[in-house]
Order: structure tokens, then C-alpha cells, then sequence
């Protein structure tokens, strides 16, 4: 399974810089492009912990054939739409052929799962058979973001900034849940997606 985010660049963070500073109580400027790389980091990391992506994220999902076997689960939760669904009819196919939206169906949308009816889809090779593109996130901005989540950025914020050579060491090691700050780890567990 291969993921891939939208750019960087048209990518919205759940909160505002000046909503940062003010959890910090930072009233300077000085730090501004620190912080916001602080926010970015710290949104990923949340987003990470529990499986879901905050404000809607367009993500392009290529499944191999193994993978993509009349059911699967999508990677991030919640489901706010599915763009395109196609598989590829040879190894020199770039442009795939579209599934018929009557030959599958989506269960739920926290987690995700795509579920084949009525024959479902053909796959015709076993690296990269399928490609689905979808968007996962609460909505379009910060407003529609759950206040456990946004709370929980925040305390991973004023960590990092805080504890600036522990972040620098921390980006050098495998994300590991026990370095969260206990507080975040609290407001976020409730959201982890369990796929069962």
C-alpha cells in the first residue's frame, strides 16, 4: 500500500499561529516561522496517533492486488468523500478504468471500508491494481475540528517549544506514543481508529 497527501502547500492547519502563542504565551514575533513549523509537526503527530486527518486532506490510496481483494479499509478516518476508484488493465496502463460505483459500496467512514458487490472489480496486476483517491478530515477548517483535538496540538505545541533539543531528538527516533505529553495522549486516545 502506497499513500500520498496532498501538497504541502494547500494543506490548512486546525488552528491559527496567534492561537498557538497564545496556549504558549508567547507575545513576540521573533519565533513565528519556528512555530508555525511546530504546529505543522504537531498536527502530523496527532494525526499519526489516531488515524485521522483533521481538516479535510486529499489522500491517493495505490493498492496492490493482494490488498485490494473485495474488502479493504481505508488508511485515515473519517471519510468525508471518495473522489475516484479505478484499477489498471495492464502494466502499461496509466490512466486506469473507473469502478462502477454499483459494483461497491462504503461502510462507515470511522474507519472507512470498501466493500465489493455484485462481482466488484477486476484486477488485472499484482503491483499497484488499484488506485483510490479520497478525502479524509472533519471538514474544511479548524471550526469543525473536535475541541479534544485542537487542545491536544496545542499541548504538543508548547512541549516541543519548550523542550526544543528534546524535539530535535525526538524527529531523529520512530514515533513512539510514550514520548507524547501524558496530557495529549489523554485527549487524543479516545479518537484512535480501531479497525477490528
Amino acid at each position: 500500500m502506497n499513500i500520498t497527501f496532498a501538497q504541502a502547500v494547500s494543506r490548512k492547519d486546525p488552528l491559527l499561529l496567534s492561537e498557538v502563542k497564545e496556549h504558549i504565551g508567547v507575545q513576540h514575533t521573533e519565533d513565528d516561522a519556528y512555530l508555525r513549523s511546530i504546529l505543522r509537526a504537531a498536527t502530523r503527530r496527532a494525526e499519526s496517533y489516531t488515524g485521522r486527518k483533521f481538516v479535510n486532506e486529499t489522500i491517493t490510496l495505490d493498492l496492490d492486488a493482494q490488498e485490494a481483494i473485495a474488502a479493504f479499509y481505508l488508511p485515515y478516518a473519517p471519510l468525508s468523500s471518495l473522489t475516484s476508484f479505478v484499477t489498471y488493465t495492464s502494466d502499461s496502463d496509466t490512466t486506469g478504468t473507473a469502478v462502477p460505483a454499483t459494483n461497491y459500496r462504503v461502510d462507515g467512514d470511522n474507519p472507512a471500508r470498501v466493500v465489493a458487490i455484485d462481482g466488484g472489480w477486476n484486477l488485472y496486476r499484482a503491483y499497484k491494481a488499484a488506485r483510490l483517491v479520497y478525502v479524509a478530515g472533519y471538514g474544511s477548517s479548524g471550526e469543525d475540528v473536535p475541541d479534544d483535538l485542537l487542545h491536544a496540538i496545542k499541548v504538543l505545541c508548547a512541549d516541543m517549544y519548550m523542550n526544543q533539543e528534546s524535539a530535535k531528538l525526538e524527529t531523529r527516533t520512530q514515533l513512539n506514543a510514550n514520548l507524547l505529553p501524558t496530557a495529549a495522549r489523554t485527549l487524543l486516545q479516545p479518537y484512535i481508529v480501531h479497525v477490528w
